[in-house]
């Protein structure tokens, strides 16, 4: 019995140790992570910060922010044959980074972005002026978690680009089919919400923003195969982002992205 309760008792504290290890290693990197936005803010162009803080926020834990960084830094480099030229093995490294953590955390870059929401690039694709973007809540509220926040940036960013001036945007808040309908379709307007005053926050313009909806769980996402049920019910715990022309009605932008009003 001694045994048992010295091992269980080193385990708490090689736990604890690992813990307050990683909370103070994100204390100290929060301090870096304002050197490293300011500077990036100074020189647009600073792929090495966008790199740098990456790394800070993989270790962290929080990869979408990761994920947000890391493609900035890769996008300067793409833009730029010589600069590339200059840091290949730089760029390889990271691009493998991105690439694993991608895997096992989706991510909307804003190439992706812009190719679905301008709709003159989404017909020449033949895709639907529509993305799926999937946002982590707190359980059971509206509350973005706060790792999710590094991809609603990124929507932002995209939103306030001129090319996407002529559109303006729905913001549908879905869920998973755990809970009944009328608490889902609740729960899903709030998320949505929720989603849209990030965006104002962030210096979005309101006239981008056309409607605000819930869907709740009455759109849920076809099943892939093998996918199990919480795998499933992840993916539909969703925020959908259609473009419309600014001056088309509801009916008609729903319509052009084949969605029932």
């Amino acid at each position: 019995m001694k045994k048992i309760v010295m091992v269980l008792s080193l385990c708490f504290v090689l736990i604890t140790t690992a813990n307050a290890a990683w909370a103070q290693d994100c204390g100290a990197a929060n301090k870096d992570k304002d050197a490293y936005l300011e500077a990036i803010r100074v020189n647009e162009r600073d792929f090495k910060s966008c790199f740098a803080l990456g790394d800070l926020y993989a270790r962290c834990g929080c990869p979408t922010h990761a994920l947000r960084f890391y493609g900035k830094g890769l996008d300067i480099l793409k833009a730029d044959i010589n600069l590339k030229a200059g840091h290949r093995d730089l760029f390889s490294k990271y691009e493998r980074q991105f690439a694993e953590l991608e895997k096992k955390n989706p991510y909307r870059g804003p190439g992706i972005l812009e190719n679905h929401l301008n709709k003159n690039t989404a017909a020449r694709l033949g895709v639907r002026p529509q993305i799926d973007i999937f946002i982590e809540f707190d359980f059971a509220k509206g509350a973005i978690n706060e790792d999710s926040k590094a991809q609603l940036d990124t929507v932002a960013d995209v939103f306030k680009k001129d090319i996407m001036k002529p559109y303006k945007f729905i913001i549908q808040g879905h869920t998973d089919t755990v809970g009944g309908d009328a608490y889902n379709m609740r729960l899903s307007e709030g998320r949505a919400k929720s989603v849209e005053d990030y965006l104002l926050n962030q210096s979005v313009p309101a006239d981008a923003v056309f409607l605000v909806e819930g869907k709740g769980e009455t759109q849920t996402l076809a099943r892939e195969d093998g996918e199990t049920d919480e795998a499933w019910q992840s993916r539909n715990r969703r925020v959908v982002f259609i473009s419309c022309d600014k001056s088309d009605s509801k009916e008609e932008c729903m319509r052009n992205a084949g969605e029932n009003n």
